[in-house]
């Protein structure tokens, strides 16, 4: 079984919801709930892309997935049962998940991947730097500040 469908039937036994529910055009909340929940724990404990995440909830629109990401997102900050539920539902996700062994591979595969973020982090801070240049500075030099200070 995939990563993806552990995860939805992990939510729809928490939520008492069929996967069908969960991936069907419902817009009932018994339905949307749930997977909203789902799509918050595919992005933070697979990684997957908003349009990956769509593919796995009846072709959604990735479009459809950052609202419920924001949606969940909003709700998990002013609701702590839903907070502190999610995260045992995502540690429990994550303790089943299989654990991949690149073997050899793994420090040029890092190096690699390292390369590709820094490259998509510099295109994204100088777009944001073009927009938005006194917003940027300021971000940027309360950041570096906050990087530069010990615990």
């Amino acid at each position: 079984m995939n990563p993806a469908t552990s995860i939805k039937l992990a939510v729809a036994a928490e939520y008492r919801v069929s996967v069908a529910e969960m991936e069907g055009e419902s817009k009932t909340q018994m339905a949307t709930h749930p997977r909203w929940v789902a799509m918050w724990v595919m992005r933070s404990a697979l990684g997957y892309s908003s349009a990956r995440i769509g593919r796995q909830f009846g072709g959604r629109d990735h479009s459809s997935v950052i609202h419920a990401l924001r949606k969940i997102g909003g709700m998990r900050k002013s609701d702590l049962a839903l907070t502190r539920s999610m995260d045992a539902l995502l540690e429990a996700v994550k303790a089943h998940l299989p654990v991949v062994d690149l073997g050899d591979a793994e420090p040029a595969a890092a190096m690699r991947l390292a390369d590709a973020l820094v490259a998509q982090f510099t295109m994204v801070v100088r777009a944001d730097a073009r927009r938005n240049p006194a917003s940027f500075i300021r971000h940027a030099a309360e950041w570096v500040g906050a990087a530069g200070e010990r615990p």
